[in-house]
C-alpha cells in the first residue's frame, strides 16, 4: 500500500490484526493507521561475500567457515542486523548460495502444498528453477528488490518468494523476509535428513557459477549496450541484460545506488564461466 509513496506524503494504510494481537477485542478486526511518510529509500542486493559478512559484525566468512570446520558443526549462519537475510555455510565450509535455498525450501514446501506458488528474481540459478519447474511448482519471476517481490508475491498470493542475495519471503509472515524463520525452516528439512547438509544440496547438481561479479564503470547504460553488441544471443530485459544458451546464463545489471554494472554467470564449466566473464570485463 506504501509503493510509489514519496517523503511528507499523508497516506491511510488499512491492515488486519493478527489473531495473536494483546488486545483481544481488536484481534482479527481490520484497522487503519494515518501514516506520514518520513523517508524513502530504495533497497539494493548484496553480494554474498567476505564484505558482506563484515557488515554483519563478523571479520569475515572465513571466520564462520572455521568455526564450521573446527567443530565439525552441521551447517553456519550469519544475519544481518535486523535479520531479514541470512547466508548458510555447509559442513564443509562452503557457501550456500540464495538460489541454492530457495531451491531447498521451495522444494520442500512443495510436498506440503501441491499448488505452490513461488516469486523470484531475475538473477536466481536457472538450474534451481529447473529443479522447481520438475516439481511442478508454479514460478513467477521479478526484478531485484524486496519492493518488487513481496508487491509480485501480494498480487498472485505466493506461498514463497526467494532472492539470490538470500532474503526468503513468507506468506504466513505478511509476505515478509525473515531469516530467523528462515533458519527454522532450514533446522526443520535438515533435521529430517539422514545426511550430510552439504550432500543434500550436492543431489541437487548445481552446475558452477561465478557468485555476483561487481564491475565500477563510468556509465552503466552504455556499458550495457556494449555488452548487448558484443553477444550475438537473444536477450531478456526485464532487469539488465539476461541471456541464456546452452553453455550458459547470465544477468548483468546496473546498480540503483553506484555506477557498477553487477553480474552472475552460470556455465557447463568453470572454463565456460571464466571465458563468459572475459569478455564482458574486456568489453564494458
Amino acid at each position: 500500500q506504501l509503493i510509489g509513496v514519496k517523503k511528507d506524503d499523508i497516506k491511510i494504510v488499512e491492515a488486519t490484526l493478527p489473531e495473536s494481537f494483546p488486545e483481544k477485542d481488536f484481534a482479527n478486526k481490520k484497522a487503519k493507521f494515518n501514516c506520514k511518510i518520513s523517508k524513502v529509500k530504495k533497497s539494493e542486493e548484496v553480494n554474498i561475500n567476505d564484505e558482506f559478512a563484515k557488515n554483519l559484525g563478523a571479520k569475515n566468512l572465513e571466520d564462520l567457515k572455521n568455526l564450521v570446520l573446527e567443530n565439525n558443526l552441521d551447517f553456519g549462519v550469519a544475519f544481518d542486523g535486523d535479520a531479514d537475510r541470512a547466508v548458510f555455510i555447509d559442513d564443509k565450509g562452503n557457501v550456500i548460495s540464495g538460489s541454492m535455498m530457495t531451491t531447498l525450501i521451495s522444494d520442500y514446501l512443495s510436498k506440503e502444498n501441491n499448488n505452490l506458488k513461488v516469486v523470484h528474481n531475475v538473477n536466481v540459478s536457472p538450474h534451481a528453477l529447473s529443479v522447481l519447474n520438475d516439481r511442478n511448482i508454479q514460478l513467477y519471476r521479478c526484478k531485484v528488490g524486496h519492493s518488487n517481490i513481496k508487491k509480485m508475491m501480494r498480487e498472485i498470493d505466493a506461498d514463497f518468494g526467494g532472492e539470490h542475495s538470500a532474503h526468503f519471503y513468507y506468506k504466513e509472515n505478511f509476505y515478509a523476509d525473515s531469516a530467523i524463520l528462515t533458519l527454522l525452516i532450514f533446522m526443520k528439512i535438515i533435521s529430517t535428513k539422514e545426511e550430510k547438509v552439504s550432500r543434500v544440496f550436492e543431489n541437487y547438481n548445481f552446475p558452477p557459477s561465478s557468485g555476483e561479479v561487481n564491475f565500477v564503470v563510468k556509465d552503466v547504460e552504455e556499458s550495457l549496450r556494449n555488452i548487448e553488441q558484443v553477444f550475438d544471443v537473444d536477450f531478456d530485459y526485464l532487469d539488465g541484460l539476461t541471456c541464456f544458451t546452452e553453455n550458459y546464463w547470465f544477468n548483468i545489471r546496473g546498480s540503483n545506488t553506484e555506477p557498477k554494472l553487477r553480474v552472475n554467470v552460470e556455465g557447463r564449466s568453470e572454463k565456460v564461466i571464466t571465458e563468459v566473464l572475459e569478455k564482458i570485463s574486456s568489453n564494458i
